[in-house]
């Protein structure tokens, strides 16, 4: 089930992106749960990350879509963002957001089309593994098994990896390059020699520091070229 939200002021819009949605998911057979905004306001308010992608207008008359946005990043990183707009100046501004690209209007299918391919290709490469880890306590080894989409980064503390998830913190029993070969279809980067982060996690990029998770974590030099191609590639399906 593939869950998609419409944000447009235009009923016109809505309608008409409706009827490509269900056009193309009538082809390629999927299943799909669609709820539409008439404004970004309306959409933020008591936001939850239920949905899988968005298309989001820009010119709307309580609230500009682009600020929308921002403060959609703020509550869901990894949500996939489509703007559509006659809005051409916006286009650069859309990469601080991570969208994945622009529809502009008045909206064809076969541009509309594309742009779902590439969300679903992002969705696709982005299902989740499950991570069986060796929790190391006072007590000697135990097990358990979690979902590698809740963990947010690893990193090597006092010779053991720690696992910082959403809510929580394990000290487990393994080295971070195995970490990294049972993760390795689950989008981490190495940031550094010892720090390994969930990709969907990344908010933000300051210097020689990401925020991720809302935690501060160094980026090394060596590993910056090759953190922000996969970043890059996470964000744009390649």
């Amino acid at each position: 089930m593939v869950r998609i939200a419409i944000v447009d002021d235009d009923s016109r819009d809505i309608e008409l992106s409706s009827a490509f949605i269900a056009r193309y998911f009538s082809n390629s057979g999927q299943l799909f749960r669609l709820s539409t905004f008439t404004d970004g306001l309306f959409f933020m308010n008591d936001y939850k990350p239920v949905y899988d992608i968005v298309f989001m207008d820009i010119d709307m008359p309580l609230s500009n879509g682009m600020d929308v946005a921002r403060k959609l990043r703020l509550k869901d990183a990894s949500v996939i963002l489509v703007f559509m707009t006659n809005l051409a100046q916006y286009a650069a501004e859309g990469y601080d957001v991570d969208a994945v690209g622009f529809l502009v209007k008045p909206i064809d299918y076969f541009s509309f089309e594309l742009k779902m391919r590439k969300a679903l290709h992002i969705l696709e490469s982005r299902k989740d593994v499950h991570f069986l880890m060796n929790l190391n306590s006072g007590e000697g080894i135990s097990r358990k098994l979690i979902s590698a989409g809740d963990i947010c980064y690893l990193e090597v503390l006092d010779h053991n990896v720690t696992v910082h998830t959403e809510k929580e913190r394990y000290v487990i029993w393994s080295s971070l390059k195995e970490c990294a070969d049972r993760l390795k279809d689950a989008h981490f980067s190495f940031i550094s020699r010892y720090t390994l982060v969930n990709l969907k996690y990344v908010e933000r990029i300051e210097s020689d520091h990401l925020i991720v998770h809302g935690e501060r974590l160094s980026l090394s030099r060596s590993k910056r070229k090759a953190f922000l191609q996969e970043l890059t590639a996470f964000y744009g399906g390649i």
